[in-house]
């Protein structure tokens, strides 16, 4: 699926780290709800309203919206959160919005946003199943009517366009949380679900919101009574604790991504770079192939070390290990900086360097070999290390492509292991047409003449 909607099918199982934090939030969001119809249904059989005068002071809702909350919350019950809605289901979601839309007919104040968030909620799940990025965000409006009414609780005011009662406030909440967690795969909820330390920092960083921002201002208006009087205080002390906790968990999660950044640079390094040598890799060395293609010549130069086998044979791995890698040190010094130096397969080695000469190509050749009689096996030992190189001018026109190429310098560098070793063997010019590097694939393997 395209868009803004990661979906793995392997991972849509309860047991899945997003899956079940989303279906953990799901249950709490339902709880809420359940706690807004108790109260709801509490109110309407008794004169008692309200947990405190403040909440007593906010308006009633009529028959016809308690109505509309306790259907819309039988359905949020009634659906499967991981699956679509089937048919049956998208006709119970369009006869309830039939029944929201009577709600501004028949009413009228803050049973208005109720019956806005309501037909949000509705228009979410109709759309689902076509067109699942509208869907989330007319799923995310459901919470926008009970927060505008908690922000003007929270300042003071009972009588406001937006008010209305604690058990709505509580019921749209719990529906439009309960109705965004069908949305977990969605990008914008991908980070804050993720059983991840960066996804469990985000989590606390809300948590530590909701409790200043609206758990601390309602306990206080309860307790005190006089949460106007108490409104500049409570807004400063929010302030305060809001910015220290951004500070912190932004400071921890500025530190997740950092290290999530030279983890990736690492990661990017390894993949282009001989774990033993440091030489480019094979890929490493395809890919600078064609970027170097199409606007000059370029010199190839595949050499092979003489006698590899006898080395790790009578002096052990270890000190074959440290020619290979004295090899790549000594390689670099004579090497210019746009000269490409990969490890090609076991002994054998690749440059690239940009040049339309023969001569100077050959020169560069055999600098390298010369280069190479420095290296020994063990510190103190006499025998040095040769190897043999065949190396072609490759013409950036023509047909052949970059498998011809090495073919081309597997033969001259063949023909220098037949001449007798430690010595420059100069192919045939070559044309060669770059391919992409996913069609080029060389075979490269140790010789018996080695």
């Amino acid at each position: 699926m395209s868009g803004p909607f990661l979906r793995r099918p392997q991972e849509d199982s309860a047991g899945s780290g997003p899956v079940r934090i989303a279906m953990r939030l799901r249950m709490l969001a339902l709880q809420i709800v359940v706690a807004g119809i108790a109260l709801m249904i509490l109110g309407t059989l008794s004169d008692w309203s309200g947990l405190s005068a403040a909440m007593r002071r906010l308006p009633d809702t009529a028959p016809l919206v308690d109505l509309a909350l306790v259907i819309g919350g039988g359905l949020c019950f009634l659906q499967n959160p991981l699956d679509l809605p089937d048919r049956n289901m998208l006709r119970l979601w369009a006869g309830f919005l039939a029944l929201v839309a009577l709600i501004p007919v028949t009413t009228s104040g803050g049973d208005w946003m109720v019956a806005a968030a309501l037909a949000c909620l509705s228009l979410s799940q109709l759309l689902r199943r076509k067109n699942r990025d509208l869907a989330f965000w007319a799923g995310a409006c459901v919470l926008l009517p009970p927060g505008v009414a908690v922000s003007g609780y929270l300042m003071g005011q009972t009588q406001f366009f937006g008010a209305m009662t604690v058990s709505a406030i509580l019921i749209l909440t719990g529906l439009g949380l309960a109705g965004l967690m069908r949305f977990y795969r969605h990008s914008v909820l991908v980070p804050l679900l993720a059983d991840t330390q960066a996804g469990r920092l985000m989590r606390a960083l809300l948590r530590v919101w909701l409790v200043l921002a609206v758990v601390a201002p309602v306990l206080a208006g309860m307790l005190a009574g006089q949460v106007h009087r108490l409104f500049p205080v409570l807004l400063a002390l929010q302030s305060a604790a809001l910015l220290l906790a951004l500070v912190y968990y932004g400071g921890r999660l500025a530190g997740l991504l950092e290290r999530a950044r030279r983890t990736e640079k690492a990661l990017l390094h390894d993949a282009a770079h001989d774990m033993l040598t440091g030489a480019a890799t094979r890929k490493a060395a395809v890919d600078a192939f064609l970027g170097m293609s199409g606007r000059e010549g370029i010199g190839l130069i595949l050499l092979d070390i003489d006698h590899f086998k006898h080395i790790n044979d009578q002096y052990g791995h270890p000190a074959g290990d440290h020619v290979l890698r004295e090899l790549t040190r000594v390689m670099r010094a004579e090497l210019r900086m746009d000269d490409v130096l990969a490890r090609w397969g076991g002994e054998e080695f690749l440059v690239l360097a940009r040049t339309r000469d023969e001569v100077a190509l050959e020169a560069l050749a055999e600098r390298l070999r010369a280069a190479l009689s420095g290296i020994q096996p063990l510190p103190g030992r006499v025998r040095s290390v040769t190897a043999s190189f065949g190396a072609v001018l490759i013409d950036p026109v023509g047909e052949p492509d970059l498998a011809t190429a090495i073919e081309a310098a597997d033969r001259a560098l063949y023909l220098a292991k037949r001449l007798g070793r430690n010595r420059v063997v100069l192919g045939d010019p070559l044309a060669v047409r770059t391919e992409p590097a996913n069609t080029l694939t060389v075979a490269s393997g140790q010789r018996s003449a080695a």
